[in-house]
């Protein structure tokens, strides 16, 4: 791995990336596991769907 970096100038910006993705992914999983309830995903999940993806009424 390090003979494809000794080249680079920008050496920190995979590392950000990385940091940054785990963040974004960090802050999801807690938004989706503490701060919504429940009840706000009951509705979601119980949506009958057609064959074709369309929402039944």
């Amino acid at each position: 791995m390090s003979r494809y970096l000794e080249g680079m100038d920008y050496t920190s910006l995979p590392l950000m990336g990385l940091l940054f993705f785990i963040g974004v992914f960090l802050a999801v999983v807690v938004s989706v596991m503490f701060v919504h309830k429940k009840s706000d995903y009951i509705h979601v999940a119980s949506l009958p769907l057609q064959d074709n993806g369309e929402v039944q009424q």
